[in-house]
């Protein structure tokens, strides 16, 4: 099987049984599934794209910070409901112990860099958020003045 396959699954079973775990509604995991599905195909298009990890998880985030917050109307529920299972895909789970394993070893070059890695993702993560949830906000600013102005 593909390895980007394995990966897309993986992802998504990750998500669910995240979700599951901390009791998530039962009717939301397909939301949630998909929230999953979108956020690794995009880290995975835009690394193969770019190879920065950054970037990658910068748009993934937006991606899926906007896909939430349409969930969260859809669903009527609030939108980290959908947001953070999503986004579990893209934390930096292995990155994050190569850095704590090379500051207990002492290898200060593997600590910088693996630390350096580590703070770019969750930088990507978070700032990706940040302007995804933006975006949506000025876009339906812009949508009730177009809707306002037509109905006068």
């Amino acid at each position: 099987m593909d390895s980007n396959l394995i990966q897309i699954i993986t992802a998504v079973s990750g998500t669910v049984g995240f979700a599951i775990y901390f009791n998530v509604d039962k009717s939301k995991l397909i939301s949630i599934s998909f929230g999953a599905f979108i956020s690794w195909i995009m880290y995975l298009f835009v690394l193969n794209m770019s190879s920065s990890l950054f970037l990658a998880n910068f748009l993934s985030a937006i991606l899926v910070c906007i896909y939430s917050e349409i969930m969260a109307r859809v669903l009527k529920t609030p939108a980290n409901i959908c947001l953070i299972p999503s986004v579990v895909p893209l934390l930096p789970g292995s990155s994050f112990y190569y850095t704590m394993l090379a500051a207990i070893s002492m290898n200060m070059n593997i600590f910088r860099q693996k630390g350096m890695e580590t703070f770019m993702i969750i930088l990507g993560i978070s700032l990706g958020i940040v302007v995804g949830f933006f975006i949506f906000v000025q876009s339906l600013k812009v949508f009730h003045k177009i809707k306002s102005h037509n109905l006068s």
